[in-house]
Parts: C-alpha cells; sequence; structure tokens
C-alpha cells in the first residue's frame, strides 16, 4: 500500500515549480500551512530530504529530491491520462503542455502549432516559454517542461531528440553588397567582411562551424542575441550574417531590404528537434503534440 498520496505529490510538485512553499500555496489556492504539513509528512514517509532552504534561492530540490521528483512527475502525468482515458474524445482531453522554444524558432512555428493543437484539443492549456538551448534544457530536467523546440547541434545524454525539419543556412548581406547580385555566394569571399553574429547558443556555434568549415574566421564587427537587430544592422550596410530563420519579405524591422542569398559550399544543414528528458515517460497530451508538431512542421514548406 502506498504511504503517501497523490495530493501530496502535486504539492511537492507545486513547490518545487514555484520556489517557495507561499508561492506553492497561492498557485494552488491552498493554505500554507497545508502544503508544509504535507511535504513534511511526505519527506518522512519516504526517508528522503526533497528540499534546501536557501535564504537567496528559496526552495531548491536537493540531488535526491531531484530524482524522486522527476518520478512523481511522470506519476501524475500518468494519473492524468487515466483520467483521460473516460474522455469520450479529442474535444474532451484536457490537461497543461508545458512548452519551450528557442528564441528564433518561436515565432515562425509555435502559433501555428498552438493554434493548430488546440482546434483538435481545445480544452488543452498550453504554457509557453522561450529561452536559449541553456535554459530550455533546465527547464526538460527541472520539469518546467514537457517539450522544447529547438536546433540540434549537440547531444545531450539526457535529453531525447526528435528531428522534424532540416534547413540550410543562408548569407544575409546589405541589399547593395557587391555579392548581393550573385545567386549563390561563397562563404570564402566574405573572409574579409565585417559579421555581425547571433550570439546565443547553439546559433553562435553553429555558424562558427559552418564558416570554420570554409575556412572563414569571422571579423565580428557586432553580435546581439536579437535577430532583428542583426537583421537591421545588416540593412543599414554594418555587415553580414548567416542565419536560418528567414522571415517573409526579406526586410528589416526596420523595412530595409535585405539580399538573403544561398551558400555556394556544401554546408552543414540547421535541424530543428523537439527534445524532451529522455527518463521523463511522456503524457499522452504531450505525445500527441510531439506527433502533431512533427507532421506539420515536417510538411511545412520552407
Amino acid at each position: 500500500m502506498l504511504k503517501y498520496t497523490l495530493r501530496q505529490l502535486e504539492y511537492a510538485i507545486a513547490a518545487a515549480d514555484a520556489g517557495s512553499v507561499a508561492a506553492a500555496a497561492e498557485r494552488l489556492g491552498v493554505a500554507q500551512p497545508s502544503i508544509s504539513a504535507a511535504l513534511k509528512k511526505l519527506e518522512q514517509q519516504i526517508g528522503v530530504q526533497l528540499f534546501v532552504r536557501q535564504t537567496a534561492r528559496g526552495m531548491v530540490p536537493s540531488a535526491q529530491g531531484v530524482r524522486f521528483l522527476t518520478e512523481v512527475r511522470s506519476l501524475l502525468a500518468h494519473a492524468r491520462d487515466v483520467e483521460n482515458l473516460s474522455s469520450a474524445g479529442p474535444d474532451q482531453m484536457h490537461g497543461v503542455l508545458k512548452i519551450g522554444s528557442f528564441h528564433t524558432l518561436a515565432p515562425v512555428y509555435i502559433p501555428s502549432l498552438i493554434s493548430g493543437f488546440r482546434k483538435l484539443y481545445p480544452k488543452a492549456v498550453i504554457q509557453l516559454e522561450e529561452g536559449d538551448e541553456g535554459s530550455l534544457f533546465e527547464g526538460l530536467r527541472r520539469g518546467r517542461l514537457d517539450l522544447a523546440l529547438v536546433y540540434r547541434v549537440s547531444d545531450a545524454p539526457d535529453i531525447r531528440m526528435t528531428d522534424v525539419a532540416t534547413l540550410p543556412p543562408q548569407v544575409v548581406l546589405p541589399i547593395k553588397h557587391k555579392l548581393a547580385v550573385q545567386t549563390l555566394v561563397a562563404l570564402a569571399d566574405l573572409a574579409d567582411e565585417p559579421f555581425i553574429g547571433l550570439n546565443i547558443e547553439p546559433s553562435r556555434t553553429y555558424f562558427r562551424r559552418v564558416l570554420k568549415s570554409a575556412g572563414v574566421e569571422p571579423r565580428i564587427a557586432y553580435e546581439s542575441s536579437s535577430i532583428e537587430l542583426v537583421r537591421a544592422m545588416i540593412g543599414h550596410g554594418m555587415g553580414y550574417s548567416l542565419l536560418i530563420t528567414r522571415p517573409v519579405g526579406d526586410r528589416s524591422y526596420d523595412g530595409r531590404k535585405l539580399a538573403v542569398r544561398d551558400i555556394r559550399e556544401s554546408v552543414e544543414p540547421g535541424v530543428v528537434s523537439l527534445a524532451a528528458l529522455r527518463m521523463m515517460r511522456p503524457s499522452v497530451l504531450a505525445a500527441k503534440f510531439e506527433t502533431f508538431a512533427t507532421e506539420m512542421i515536417s510538411s511545412r514548406k520552407t
């Protein structure tokens, strides 16, 4: 017989996600003493200190707590799946789905993914978090996220990747640049040109790798975490860049025309993937979203 209840486990996850008992109580609409008592009893029942109380950071899961709470998330996901088994159809499928996306991928794919998925499952609640590779992977590991849409530049042993699209990088030039008249641009011809880099990972590492494969060491003029600022600087003639994301219209945010050209050399493509924690059992809702996203992105014309 189980020593603890699903309610205790839900309180533990809420405290881990919120970072404190007080914040968890407010989020759940439950009295703070009730959560404190439930957590204390749970720790006694399982013989594990789940949280370390830190003055600056609040409640942080202990090493044992991280492992235990990961399994708890899987257990609660399974419990919600059991509840969903009684649903009459897709329009009754409910639950919260926490999706993350790399900054530059979000505006390209996320709106159509969320709107399309909610047409199929209108009772699903989707929460969105944007970030770089590091924050998204940490979100998966900490249980803040069920899935994350990322570029696959490197592999982590605890992260499962499902590739959904392969996209070629392109050269972005000022419209009056001397190379803009060409349909194909050799990276070697850009060796002495000022480079404006996207400095969020893994984009920074990937684009440097592409340039290095052509023997080019970029002359970095500026770097930015904003793809729109990079494009705007190019529009003002301040340099060139390599990008994968290509907004419709080939104009910078302030309206200047850009020249987007294919690369003459054969270079490493960008791979878009759906990432999930390998040891985390996906909920039915997460599995359905993964299938939907894979099919939608794979069939999308780029």
